[in-house]
């Protein structure tokens, strides 16, 4: 069984593509952490409806969780061979914006506590 699901960033923007026989695509890279310091950087194709809605809703820097197949195509450039990896979009979600997350980060990491003292208090 070929499923994958990857969590990460986009690392571009959405350019929405067409077919010679007029079906829209997309190809772009998922930014996924693999640890405390590397980070995978792996290519989605999305057809027809998820590359519509990716090119409305998503931009550089937003993150999504994809769940698709692993598809290796294989080719020679140059007289060497070579592989592409790339996942086959099934199904897309965006989970939040680059610029909602920095918000959250500014509101996680501020101070909103004051101290009150409880004899000044009415009640």
């Amino acid at each position: 069984m070929n499923n994958i699901t990857i969590s990460g960033r986009l690392t571009d923007n959405i350019e929405l593509k067409k077919t010679n026989n007029d079906k829209q695509y997309t190809i772009n890279t998922l930014a996924v952490r693999r640890d405390e310091k590397n980070t995978d950087f792996i290519k989605f194709v999305a057809w027809n409806h998820q590359a519509e809605y990716l090119s409305r809703y998503a931009q550089k820097g937003d993150k999504a969780v994809i769940s698709g197949s692993l598809q290796v195509n294989k080719y020679e450039s140059n007289g060497q061979k070579r592989e592409d990896y790339r996942v086959v979009v099934n199904s897309i979600e965006l989970t939040s914006n680059k610029k909602e997350s920095k918000q959250e980060e500014v509101v996680n990491n501020s101070s909103n506590y004051f101290e009150i003292d409880e004899d000044s208090l009415p009640f």
